[in-house]
């Protein structure tokens, strides 16, 4: 069934208008006049356009006026409640009299203006996909498809429906799995189906080389008299590689660029995703919400001019890191946004996380003047693993970056539903939520090392270390071997050496562990006074904090190997719960290396 819009609905639907050269109308059907009201007929038709887009309906007008042919335009008109609609307009030139077709745009798209505001999205979303105006003549069997801007305005296909369906049907157009989703949509468009939605990838199309897909989107629409048309938009979605360099064009819109950084703005980046998302892509696409940790302190302390500056540094490593990985961009004050598309696996982004983390730390650390550590703290969920559309997905990753923060901040959570499902999606207050899911975390980290460790090769154990770190709030872990006199990193900034160990040799160092062998340290300053050497040594690496593990031999506890759980930011005391699965952690740990230690000296 078509669609037929009363009058007294106020909806434009192939409204015809005519004006003069001087914007004066001369002749208007009822449909028009109904919905701009009645206060407004006596008005000259540029007063009823959105100011931002009178210059281009000033050139279009000029263009036909110079060109024996019509075109299209989209534009704001000013309905009768005082609010803009957008229309998409058919405009030609009849002997010096400008003649309108006017449609609104909410009938050929689909879209809520209340919900989503085209002022906000429309002229730009046909800039970054590509977009085409298209209209199928059911009666004539005609087919146009042009462009809609002003600037490049011209007919890519102006003739018989079945001359452009022989052409899209030749070798190598379309990827031969969509011909046949191509033949249905030739054949609901000439049965004039009342909604038309479709996904077709090609191989080239319009001289396009560089094309992945198109959506087809169109209504068909009875007018007055009777005549039915298809109209629609094909939005065309290009490569990942060929969007990312037209958005980092020179001669990119401003509108698409983040004024304090350089990189995309929300606007540009959410509709990039929502486009592609909604496209419904067979791979997998990972969003990642990051956020640099404390930076009203930051802004508080060192001057909003230096908070710029902080955001402006931090914006430049994530899109330095991101790489052709994926695209990244602003979407508030110090939250980022990063999509990456084809991902393998969810272990696939762990590493540009620990990078983006590692390489935000290092920023300011030489820094005299404002001497810190930046940290950040990150979400990530994945399609269509998480969620299948952008919203959930995004709300997803956005309840992962908060639950990082609720963590201790500086580390990154990618949603696992075996672990966050509860917290995610459950109706508990907020620090209940937090607690059950930090607890489920650690459990399973710790199941997972008593189950796997002592057996897995090097690339498991690392996995297994570096869950059970972001669990625990640990930044590294260190082994102190008495035979060798050296320090081993397992876990943690290859770059921090501990090359000093003379405070562990010191016999009254032992009295520190209790009868458990385990040795907390809640405050580094603490020890400033009684073990000067062990202070300067752990307040040269920057750590805070740390759990330390003395394995125990013939039942009594020595210093022959020692496991330290080293935190570099200082949280709250460590809890019972945290000592007791650490110290199980360090036996742990401890035993496998004493194994391989003395396999190695025998």
């Amino acid at each position: 069934m078509e669609h037929r819009y009363n009058i007294q609905d106020a909806i434009l639907c192939d409204a015809r208008v005519t004006i003069t050269k001087d914007m004066e109308i001369k002749q208007a059907d009822a449909e028009y006049y109904a919905f701009i009201g009645e206060k407004a007929a006596a008005f000259i038709f540029s007063r009823l356009i959105h100011i931002d887009d009178l210059p281009a309906f000033r050139k279009c007008v000029k263009y036909v006026q110079n060109k024996d042919e019509s075109t299209f335009l989209t534009f704001r008109l000013l309905h009768k409640l005082g609010t803009y609609s957008w229309v998409v307009a058919n405009i030609s030139d009849y002997k010096g009299t400008i003649v309108m077709h006017i449609t609104d745009a909410d009938i050929l798209f689909g879209f809520d203006q209340n919900k989503n505001p085209l002022a906000e999205r429309y002229s730009d979303l046909l800039d970054i996909l590509d977009g085409y105006i298209m209209q199928y003549d059911l009666t004539t069997k005609e087919l146009l498809i042009t462009v809609p801007e002003v600037t490049n305005q011209l007919k890519i296909y102006n003739g018989p429906f079945d001359g452009w369906k022989e052409y899209m049907l030749s070798d190598g157009v379309i990827v031969k799995d969509d011909l046949a989703k191509f033949i249905e949509l030739c054949n609901e468009m000439t049965e004039g189906a009342e909604d038309i939605k479709k996904k077709i990838r090609y191989n080239k199309l319009f001289g396009i080389e560089d094309i992945d897909s198109c959506i087809y989107r169109c209504k068909t629409i009875t007018d007055s008299d009777g005549s039915r048309y298809v109209l629609g938009i094909i939005f065309v979605m290009k490569t990942k590689e060929a969007v990312e360099e037209f958005l980092v064009s020179d001669k990119i819109n401003t509108s698409y660029k983040d004024f304090g950084t350089g990189i995309f703005n929300k606007r540009a980046i959410t509709e990039y995703t929502t486009k592609l998302i909604e496209s419904q892509p067979d791979y997998n696409i990972a969003i990642a919400i990051v956020d640099i940790d404390d930076f009203k302190i930051i802004n508080d302390t060192y001057g909003h001019l230096f908070g710029d500056d902080v955001i402006d540094q931090a914006a430049n490593v994530i899109k330095r890191v991101v790489g052709h990985n994926g695209l990244c961009g602003r979407i508030g004050g110090d939250e980022m946004f990063i999509i990456m598309e084809n991902v393998k696996d969810k272990d696939d982004m762990k590493g540009i996380f620990r990078n983006i983390k590692t390489d935000l730390s290092e920023l300011y650390e030489d820094d005299e003047k404002h001497p810190m550590q930046l940290t950040c703290s990150i979400g990530c969920a994945m399609y269509p693993e998480d969620a299948s559309n952008y919203m959930d997905l995004f709300n997803v990753a956005d309840k992962m970056l908060y639950l990082a923060k609720e963590k201790g901040k500086n580390r990154y959570l990618i949603y696992r539903d075996e672990l966050h499902h509860d917290y995610v999606y459950s109706s508990f207050s907020g620090e209940n939520k937090v607690i059950k899911s930090v607890r489920s975390e650690r459990i399973m980290a710790l199941n997972a090392m008593i189950q796997y460790y002592q057996t897995s090769g090097k690339s498991r154990k690392r996995e297994l270390l570096t869950n059970l770190c972001d669990v625990f709030n640990v930044d590294e872990i260190y082994i102190y071997d008495a035979i060798t006199h050296r320090f081993y990193l397992i876990f943690g900034n290859d770059e921090v050496k501990v090359t000093e160990y003379s405070y562990i040799d010191k016999e009254n160092y032992l009295n520190n562990f209790n009868k458990d062998g385990i040795f907390v340290i809640d405050n580094i300053d603490s020890f400033e006074g009684k073990s000067p050497e062990m202070y300067k040594l752990f307040t040269n690496v920057h750590l805070e904090q740390a759990v330390q593990y003395a394995m125990l031999h013939n039942g009594k506890v020595d210093v022959n190997t020692v496991v330290s759980f080293c935190r570099n930011t200082r949280r709250k005391k460590w809890s019972e719960l945290e000592i007791s699965s650490l110290g199980t952690m360090g036996c742990l740990i401890g035993s496998v290396y004493e194994r391989y230690a003395s396999a190695l000296n025998n």
